[in-house]
């Protein structure tokens, strides 16, 4: 079970990385002052999250109940921690959604739409930042990992 246990960590570290480096993207996009600029990071957010981010979250939660399975016993913390990692996870997916749907979308948008100030870019824009409420549950689904397992 130690190799799994890695394996988990591995993909959550992966996962957490990735999600930080969506944090400096979507930062950088909004001081991008260039549509050219604007879609490259869009696309680049989009890459991350098909390669890296969206892979990390499905795997930690596959080697999360893969430990499950194979605990030896189920410490009442242990509920505690699942609730709370459920909620990082499904908002971590629906932003990846939302991300690659808003790459098409900039990607089909006429040259002279502002990508940022159009009010399906705000929308896009406005979700993927409602996204970030999961983070406090991620801290704390850690926290509770580190001190307890």
């Amino acid at each position: 079970m130690t190799w799994l246990r890695f394996f988990h960590v591995a993909f959550v570290i992966l996962w957490f990385g990735s999600a930080a480096a969506d944090v400096v993207l979507e930062a950088v996009l909004l001081r991008t002052p260039d549509r050219a600029g604007r879609l490259t990071l869009m696309r680049l957010h989009a890459v991350v999250d098909q390669v890296l981010e969206a892979p990390a979250v499905v795997l930690t939660l596959i080697t999360g109940v893969l430990l499950l399975l194979y605990a030896p016993a189920w410490p009442p913390i242990l509920t505690t921690k699942i609730l709370v990692a459920v909620v990082p996870a499904a908002a971590n997916l629906f932003c990846v959604k939302v991300v690659l749907d808003r790459d098409r979308w900039a990607r089909r948008t006429a040259p002279e739409v502002d990508l940022l100030k159009d009010p399906a870019g705000r929308r896009y824009a406005w979700k993927i930042t409602a996204t970030g409420a999961g983070i406090p549950f991620a801290i704390a689904a850690l926290a509770i990992g580190v001190i307890n397992f």
